[in-house]
């Protein structure tokens, strides 16, 4: 009696650490396999990552290449613009001196129905821009009558000059002078000549001014003043 319980027994023992260890082997089994998920899902967000960061970059770098082709072909590129301009009613327009308005071969120039322009002169495309000279004028001639009037001069040494004096006539058949001067004519290192009023129709002027190493009242002696009737 005494055996057959303890084979039970036994029985009882090996299959309760057999359950036991199926139920560890069980736990290992879905740790494990929740291991390989978690393992899977950070492998597929890493790999879902740098899908996404490929094709960002990807993409940047084909954004710039297809700018870089429009900026090619729009260097390359003649383009070609319509349209019309208007000019506003009363408006005026004024070309700077020597400024050309000029069209392209097959260009079209079109007015309003009551247009009001006034053309000045018309310059083509390959004109040469012609420099204006003025027309010469015919002389007017004058019908205030013409005098003539003569200037005789007498000329006396003194000092480094002359004592020069100039008799006046309005006309050739005149016998006495109008008027009469005299001045003090000094030669100068530079090819020019200092003159100094010394009087006037036989006097000597009040305002004389003085000069350094010439007597001016000794030089208006020297004057030769007409002295015929």
């Amino acid at each position: 009696m005494y055996s057959e319980t303890g084979t039970i027994y036994d029985v009882a023992k090996a299959k309760l650490s057999s359950d036991i260890r199926m139920e560890k082997a069980k736990v290992s089994l879905y740790r494990l396999t929740g291991t390989g998920i978690l393992a899977a899902m950070i492998g597929a967000g890493v790999g879902l990552a740098c899908f996404g960061y490929s094709y960002v970059a990807d993409g940047s770098a084909q954004a710039k290449r297809m700018a870089d082709a429009l900026v090619q072909a729009l260097e390359k590129a003649n383009l070609t613009t319509t349209g019309e301009i208007k000019l506003a009613d009363g408006s005026i327009v004024d070309l700077a001196p020597g400024g050309q308005v000029a069209l392209a071969p097959g260009g079209m120039v079109r007015l309003d129905a009551a247009p009001r322009v006034k053309v000045a002169r018309v310059v083509s495309a390959d004109a040469v821009p012609a420099v204006s000279t003025p027309a010469p004028q015919a002389p007017v001639a004058s019908e205030a009558k013409v005098v003539t009037h003569y200037t005789t001069f007498k000329s006396v040494a003194f000092g480094r000059g002359n004592v020069v004096t100039g008799w006046i006539f309005n006309s050739s058949n005149q016998v006495r002078p109008t008027s009469q001067y005299c001045y003090y004519n000094e030669p100068s290192n530079d090819k020019t000549h200092i003159r100094t009023d010394l009087g006037e129709n036989g006097a000597m002027l009040d305002n004389l001014q003085s000069r350094v190493g010439v007597d001016l009242a000794a030089a208006f002696i020297n004057c030769n003043w007409f002295g015929g009737t």
